[in-house]
């Protein structure tokens, strides 16, 4: 029976490792379907360094390629490849419904110069949208599926992931209940532990905690698994692997760092390196000068370098925030605009030895509207009857001097 058990557990652990590098993105796959407009990259590749002990260089391992359909913000296709030579090794292939909910995975890998079926997974909603059910399968000696295991979920009150019932499926075809996984949240929403303990006598088999440092990502994952300890002669919970995130301008995993214990220490093992790419057409919001405008994501660095912020702007900053230039509350000398929001035009005035020198009207998305030549002059007026409405950018430029301003186009 103890032998039994270990395979499951090494079943349950093997099906794990066949699914994507590492990424604290993944675990919440289905608990929002609809992404924020926040989420403006797709992840295009991994790359997958192991540590060389000998020489103490990072080499390059395998890659995970990503494919995308239109209209689809999740990968319809990720291929493993050996590296360098860029062989085949593995894939995976997932389903959408319309609304983006993932309805099935299929994992795959390559033998005899095709991709053999190993693992079929295929999701389930609940009544709410979220997932609610997986059922786990792998073709027997005639390619057939076999369902093997099987997740229920259960949510919180805040619509969080509260726990999942694993069932196991005995020679028969019936079911069993062998483990459950607990997930457990702080007051902002942070996972802060899941633990993985069995059935029949609460035995726990892993759990994982995580480290968030000042941020609302984690910058740590530690996973510990219940192992025989020849020292105390009983089993103990002993630390496994440990993760360390770090994170792009976007939020998005930028390089995972890995780590396993071995002989009383955490040891670098390599590394995942992730490369995105913008999702077409997706925007980012941002609190840009006391407004909540839409940008196009390749502006965000100039914006973040003018003290803008990634999200909506809170309602203290709504207050704070209007149409006077940051110019005017830095120097107490007006570069006004007005009126605004606007409907057909608008009309700037300058303070008196000004140093602008051009007044340029951009879009939402960056792009030039209409510039106009503003030195030595006071006061000028822009005709825009002809423009949508929505939000637009007014930079100022001079010699030593810029400024911008939000006009709003009712």
């Amino acid at each position: 029976m103890k032998k039994y058990i270990l395979f499951l557990i090494a079943l349950i652990i093997t099906s794990a490792s066949k699914a994507q590098p590492d990424s604290f993105e993944n675990r919440w796959r289905h608990k929002n379907q609809k992404l924020s407009n926040e989420k403006v990259q797709r992840l295009d590749s991994v790359i997958v360094y192991v540590r060389d002990t000998q020489s103490g260089i990072d080499l390059p391992g395998y890659v995970f390629v990503y494919d995308y359909s239109r209209n689809t913000d999740g990968p319809r296709e990720v291929v493993k490849l050996n590296l360098p030579e860029r062989s085949n090794s593995n894939r995976q292939l997932y389903t959408y419904a319309k609304d983006g909910f993932k309805t099935s995975y299929l994992y795959q890998e390559w033998a005899v110069n095709s991709w053999q079926d190993k693992m079929l997974t295929k999701y389930v909603q609940n009544d709410e949208g979220n997932l609610g059910h997986e059922l786990f399968s792998k073709p027997d000696a005639s390619g057939q599926w076999v369902e093997y295991q099987q997740h229920f979920y259960e949510y919180d009150q805040d619509g969080r992931i509260a726990l999942y019932r694993r069932q196991m499926a005995r020679a028969d075809g019936s079911w069993y209940d062998f483990s459950e996984n607990i997930w457990t949240f702080n007051d902002d929403d942070q996972l802060l532990m899941r633990v993985e303990k069995r059935t029949a006598d609460d035995y726990i088999i892993w759990t994982e905690t995580f480290n968030y440092g000042d941020g609302f990502k984690p910058v740590e994952r530690i996973r510990q698994t219940m192992r025989y300890d020849p020292v105390v002669r009983h089993n103990r919970l002993i630390n496994d692997t440990r993760n360390l995130y770090y994170y792009d301008k976007f939020n998005d995993p930028s390089v995972v760092e890995l780590y396993r214990w071995k002989n009383n220490d955490w040891v670098y093992e390599g590394k995942n390196m992730f490369f995105y790419s913008f999702i077409p057409g997706r925007k980012i919001t941002i609190c840009h000068n006391g407004h909540t405008i839409s940008i196009a994501p390749q502006a965000l660095p100039a914006h973040l370098a003018h003290g803008d912020k990634i999200g909506a702007c809170t309602d203290d900053e709504e207050k704070w925030g209007n149409s006077l230039s940051s110019y005017q509350k830095k120097n107490n000398s007006p570069v006004t605009v007005f009126p605004n929001p606007a409907t057909t035009y608008f009309e700037v005035k300058f303070p008196p030895e000004h140093q602008f020198r051009v007044a340029t009207l951009f879009s939402g998305v960056g792009r030039i509207i209409t510039s106009q030549n503003v030195a030595n002059l006071e006061h000028i007026s822009f005709n825009i009857a002809n423009l949508k409405s929505g939000n637009y950018l007014l930079k100022l430029s001079g010699q030593g001097c810029e400024d911008e301003v939000v006009v709003i186009m009712k």
